[in-house]
């Protein structure tokens, strides 16, 4: 299985759980660290090849700048079909159903005719959403109000939620955190899910 991503927060944690599994497992990574890392680039043709050798399946983190998939992740996918590919575990994102828009709703419609088997995980929120690197929570889904309590016990300072509507984090995000367009869109539909109270679930599809 190549693994996108593998360098990330989700990718190095899924490379060792199949690797202890007993999985065989390729890594990748525009820029791997090691030898033991595939080089990897969806917009790199160079590099699909020995990526994509001897593959039959393949863990798809999509990278956050690559927005047009029949520019940007159809390519590599269609080559490495005809190098032997079979199945894509795509991770997806809650609301890929409802919300066509996301990218991540464009490479399902994608998979979905591809004729490849797949595997969309819709996760609800990461944690990481929040924080930019792994945190503790309950099982339990929070609001954005109890995860500021949270945060504020754990930090020792306060941690206020402002509740913005969404034109003023899309002008913060665009003004302040200098994101593109794309990404502004895409953040705003994930945290409005989860403002709504739509991330206390997972979702997983699959077509063999």
């Amino acid at each position: 299985m190549l693994v996108t991503g593998a360098t990330g927060t989700v990718g190095r944690s899924l490379v060792g759980l199949l690797r202890a599994a007993g999985a065989a497992v390729r890594p990748a990574s525009r820029h791997p660290p090691d030898p033991d890392t595939v080089a990897f680039d969806f917009r790199d043709r160079s590099t699909w090849r020995t990526a994509f050798d001897g593959v039959e399946a393949m863990f798809l983190l999509r990278p956050p700048d690559l927005t047009r998939v029949s520019r940007d992740l159809a390519p590599p996918l269609a080559f490495a079909q005809v190098l032997g590919l079979r199945h894509v575990v795509l991770l997806s994102v809650q609301g890929a159903g409802k919300v066509p828009v996301l990218p991540h709703a464009a490479a399902e419609r994608w998979l979905r005719r591809s004729g490849l088997s797949w595997t969309f995980v819709r996760p609800s929120y990461f944690d990481q959403n929040l924080s930019g690197s792994s945190s503790r929570t309950s099982g339990t889904a929070l609001t954005y109000d109890e995860v500021a309590v949270v945060l504020s016990a754990e930090l020792g300072r306060r941690i206020r939620y402002r509740r913005p509507g969404l034109l003023t984090y899309a002008r913060h995000a665009r003004g302040v955190l200098g994101l593109p367009p794309a990404m502004v869109a895409v953040t705003a539909a994930l945290h409005a899910t989860a403002r709504l109270g739509l991330a206390g679930s997972r979702r997983r599809m699959w077509r063999r």
